[in-house]
């Protein structure tokens, strides 16, 4: 899935419950960027402040890749029970 840096905030939220399948008020989302580490834990992401926090640190990122790609990891940080499971992971790229 390709976002651009100005995406409004309702909209971004719209399409990653849609594509990852979630219903908004099951689902707390978080992202990792590519290359953090395995161990950190991800950054939630549910407030229009957090969002642009994420949005400032990609195009920061994107100013320093030159000719990469910025991939973010978002992720469902509640854990689904196994009879309900939807993805909890997808890649992003801005």
């Amino acid at each position: 899935l390709r976002l651009e840096t100005d995406l409004p905030f309702e909209d971004f939220f719209d399409r990653i419950f849609a594509q990852m399948d979630l219903c908004p008020d099951d689902a707390l989302i978080g992202y990792k960027f590519k290359g953090d580490r395995v161990s950190d834990v991800p950054h939630r992401l549910s407030t229009a402040e957090e969002y642009q926090a994420m949005i400032d640190i990609a195009i920061g990122k994107i100013h320093h890749a030159w000719h990469c790609e910025v991939v973010l990891d978002i992720h469902n940080l509640v854990s689904p029970c196994r009879s309900c499971f939807k993805m909890i992971s997808y890649n992003v790229c801005i």
